[in-house]
């Protein structure tokens, strides 16, 4: 969880630490860091995977990523306590919050999520690179999107392309 010292906020805060890292992560978990085919059979804190973890760190290893955390995930406390214990390197540093929670109103999951980033980077004044890591559709032609398939997870080669379109 991020403290933030008396009078400044959340914004003013984050906008402090944007400077640390030259490119962003938005990450989804579900289906990234938790294929449904995977150990843990589903979602959940608690199903996690290491593998996926593994590919989650080559990127970071490889550039100097910021994560925000575009999952579903983001609105339980214990699941982002479960992502602080899941061994992705320099949590604690890189972890930058979560994108806002927009209303449904068409039960489009994926235009919504978008909306959701693109406020993030707007209410952030972000305009360096990103990639998005999320196993539904939401903007399959966009080059900052990486799509994942649900009961995989991400792979080594996904990781490659993020670590190259972060790089360039």
């Amino acid at each position: 969880m991020i403290i933030f010292p008396a009078g400044e906020s959340r914004v003013d805060a984050i906008a402090s630490r944007l400077d640390q890292f030259q490119c962003l992560l938005f990450l989804d978990i579900d289906g990234v860091l938790n294929p449904y085919g995977g150990p843990g059979g589903g979602p959940g804190p608690d199903a996690i995977d290491t593998e996926m973890v593994a590919h989650l760190n080559h990127i970071l290893q490889n550039t100097n990523a910021g994560i925000v955390v575009s999952s579903g995930w983001r609105v339980s406390h214990s699941a982002i306590r479960a992502m602080a214990k899941a061994g992705i390197d320099q949590w604690h540093t890189r972890f930058l919050g979560v994108t806002p929670s927009l209303p449904n109103y068409t039960g489009d999951h994926s235009a919504v999520r978008w909306k959701e980033i693109q406020k993030w980077l707007q209410r952030n004044h972000w305009e360096g690179r990103f990639a998005v890591l999320d196993d539904m559709g939401l903007i399959s032609e966009h080059p900052a999107f990486f799509q994942t398939e649900e009961e995989v997870g991400l792979t080594r080669e996904i990781a490659d392309q993020v670590v190259k379109h972060l790089q360039t």
